[in-house]
C-alpha cells in the first residue's frame, strides 16, 4: 500500500513509509512548477537514535543530486539502494501531485476573488436589463438603482462617478477627486460606485508608497480603475507618478537589471495605461497641475443628507431594508456596466457649445466636457446610431445630461472656493442673515460680528473644520478679523459678499441657451 502525505504543521509535509520518514521543511512553493526546491529531513521509522538524521537542501527536479542523497540515506540506515530509491520517487510524485492542487486551488480562489464571471440573471431580471438598456430615459433609471443598491443621496454625485469611469475601457480617460470633510462619506460612496465595475478592472488601495505604480507589472494596470482612498497620505512623489500616468498613460523609470551572465546594466521598465483613476481628499486645495486634470465632485454635507444618512442607517438597524433588493440592484449595475463595449465616439455638435469658463482652466476643461459626452453616448450605445466608420453618434440628449451633470464641477472650477468650503460660506451667510433679522438692531449684515466658538454650536462643526475654513477665508479676503485677542479668541466679519447664487444662475442660463440653439 502506497504511503500518503501528512501535514503535522503547516509548514512540513511529512511522508512516512515502513523503515523512513521523509519530511519537507518549510514554506513550499506551489507558485512555481519549473523546479522544487526543498529542505528535508529523512529520519528510520520508529526514530529511535537522534543522531540517525539527514538533512539536505536540494532541488528535487536535479536527478543527480536526488540519485546522490538516496545513496546517503541508503548508507546511513543501512537499507537498500533500492528500497530507499523507490520511497524516494514516490515521494516526489506526491509532492508534484500535491504542489498542482495548490497552485490549481489558488488560482481558482484569485479568480473567484476577481469576479471572473457574475452571477447568472434570471429570465425576468434579464428582460429588466435589456428594457434598461433600451431605455430613453436611462441614466435617471440608472441612477435610482444606485440609490436602491444602498448609495444614500448624493444623486448627482453618483451618477457621473458612473459616467466619469466608463472611460476605463477608452484611450482617453477621465479622472475624479472627491473633496469633503472628515467622515462626509466620501470612501463610502467610492466604494459602492466601484462596486458595480468588474471587480477584475478595479485597483483599490489604502496606501500608495513613492514606487508602488512604477512596479506594477507591464500591463497590469491597462484599462483599469484606480481607486486611492486616502489621496491625503500620498507623498509629492507618489503624487507625482499618478499624474504622469493620468496624463502620458505609461511610467518610465531606469532600473538596474542583470543579463544571463551576471553582468549588471541598465534597463527601462515600463507601466502601461491608460487608467481611470478616482481619489478622496479632505483637501479644500490642491497642487493646481493636479487639480485641473481632475473632476472636482464636493460632497453633500447639508443637515439634509445627513439626516437621510441617518434615518437609512436606523432603518437597516431596524431591519427595515430589504438586502435582497438591493443585491438585486447591484447585480443589475453590475451586468448593465459588464455588457457596455468600447466604442469610438463622435460629438456633431462639439463646435456649438462652449464653457463659460476663465481662459486658464478651458483648455482641459473643456477636454473633459467634449470625453464627458463621450461616456454619456457609451452608455447609451444600444440606442446610439453609428456613421459609415461605425462609430457611435452622439445626440442632443447626450449634450443636454453632460451640461446638466456637468453643471456642479464647472461652477467649481468658476468659482475660488473649493467644494466644501463653499458650503461652508453658504451657510455662514445664511446664519448671518438669519442673526441680523432676529435681532432687528439696525445692524446691517456686514456689520455682524462672530466668533468661532458661535459657529461650531450653530452650525454643528467641530473646532478643527471651522478653524481651517475660517483660516481659508481669511487668506482669500471674504472675512477678516475684527477684534478679540490671541488668548481669548477673535472676533469676524465678512468682508465680501459675493453673489453665488447669481454665478450659477449665469452659468446655467449660458448653456441652457446654447443646448436651445441646438434644437
Amino acid at each position: 500500500m502506497t504511503a500518503s502525505l501528512t501535514f503535522p504543521h503547516p509548514h512540513i509535509i511529512e511522508y512516512t513509509c515502513p523503515g523512513l520518514v521523509f519530511q519537507s521543511v518549510g514554506p513550499f512553493k506551489a507558485e512555481v512548477l519549473a523546479h522544487m526546491p526543498v529542505t528535508l529531513r529523512i529520519t528510520r521509522n520508529p526514530h529511535l537514535d537522534p543522531s540517525q538524521v539527514v538533512r539536505k537542501s536540494l532541488d528535487l527536479y536535479n536527478d543527480d543530486a536526488v540519485a546522490k542523497l538516496t545513496r546517503a540515506i541508503a548508507e546511513r540506515f543501512t537499507l537498500g539502494a533500492e528500497f530507499v530509491r523507490g520511497h524516494m520517487l514516490a515521494f516526489i510524485e506526491q509532492l508534484e501531485a500535491h504542489r498542482l492542487a495548490e497552485s490549481n486551488r489558488t488560482a481558482r480562489h484569485k479568480a473567484s476573488k476577481k469576479g471572473v464571471e457574475l452571477p447568472p440573471l434570471s429570465e425576468a431580471q434579464q428582460e429588466r436589463l435589456s428594457a434598461l438598456q433600451h431605455s430613453p430615459d436611462l441614466s435617471n433609471e440608472l441612477n435610482d438603482l444606485l440609490g436602491l443598491s444602498g448609495i444614500v443621496g448624493e444623486e448627482s454625485n453618483r451618477i457621473s462617478i458612473v459616467f466619469l469611469l466608463l472611460s476605463y475601457m477608452t484611450r482617453e480617460t477621465l479622472h475624479i477627486m472627491i473633496q469633503g470633510s472628515s467622515g462626509s462619506g466620501k470612501t463610502t460612496l467610492m466604494h459602492k460606485v466601484t462596486a458595480i465595475f468588474p471587480p477584475a478592472k478595479v485597483n483599490r488601495i489604502t496606501r500608495m508608497t513613492d514606487s508602488s505604480l512604477y512596479n506594477f507589472a507591464r500591463y497590469a494596470l491597462q484599462n483599469t480603475i484606480l481607486a486611492i482612498e486616502d489621496y491625503d497620505g500620498l507623498s509629492e512623489e507618489a503624487e507625482y507618478a499618478l499624474r504622469e500616468m493620468q496624463t502620458n498613460n505609461v511610467l518610465r523609470s531606469a532600473v538596474s537589471t542583470k543579463d544571463e551572465s551576471g553582468h549588471i546594466e541598465s534597463g527601462i521598465k515600463e507601466v502601461h495605461g491608460p487608467i481611470a483613476s478616482i481619489v478622496c481628499t479632505t483637501r479644500g486645495s490642491v497642487y493646481p497641475d493636479n487639480m485641473s486634470r481632475l473632476f472636482i465632485l464636493a460632497m453633500d454635507e447639508s443637515e439634509a443628507q445627513t439626516a437621510r444618512i441617518i434615518g437609512y442607517q436606523n432603518q437597516k438597524a431596524a431591519g427595515l431594508i430589504d438586502r435582497d433588493k438591493e443585491k438585486e440592484a447591484l447585480l443589475l449595475l453590475q451586468h448593465l456596466v459588464a455588457g457596455l463595449k468600447p466604442h469610438e465616439v463622435v460629438n456633431p455638435y462639439a463646435t456649438r457649445v462652449h464653457l463659460p469658463v476663465r481662459d486658464e482652466a478651458q483648455r482641459r476643461l473643456n477636454g473633459l466636457y467634449q470625453q464627458f459626452v463621450r461616456m454619456v453616448t457609451l452608455l447609451y450605445q444600444y440606442q446610439r446610431d453609428k456613421d459609415d466608420q461605425g462609430r457611435l453618434v452622439s445626440t442632443k440628449q447626450d449634450i443636454a445630461i453632460a451640461i446638466q451633470l456637468m453643471f456642479e464641477v464647472i461652477v467649481l472650477k468658476v468659482d475660488e472656493l473649493d467644494g466644501a468650503l463653499r458650503q461652508f460660506f453658504e451657510r455662514l451667510k445664511a446664519y448671518i442673515r438669519r442673526q441680523t433679522k432676529q435681532r432687528k438692531n439696525g445692524r446691517v449684515e456686514s456689520e455682524y460680528l462672530f466668533t468661532q466658538r458661535e459657529l461650531r454650536q450653530a452650525l454643528s462643526l467641530s473646532k478643527t473644520q471651522v478653524f481651517r475654513f475660517l483660516h481659508d477665508l481669511t487668506d482669500l479676503e471674504y472675512i477678516r478679523p475684527s477684534g478679540g485677542f490671541q488668548n481669548k479668541g477673535f472676533s469676524y466679519q465678512v468682508v465680501y459678499w459675493d453673489d453665488y447664487k447669481k454665478i450659477r444662475e449665469g452659468i446655467k442660463s449660458c448653456l441652457m441657451e446654447q443646448l436651445e440653439a441646438l434644437q
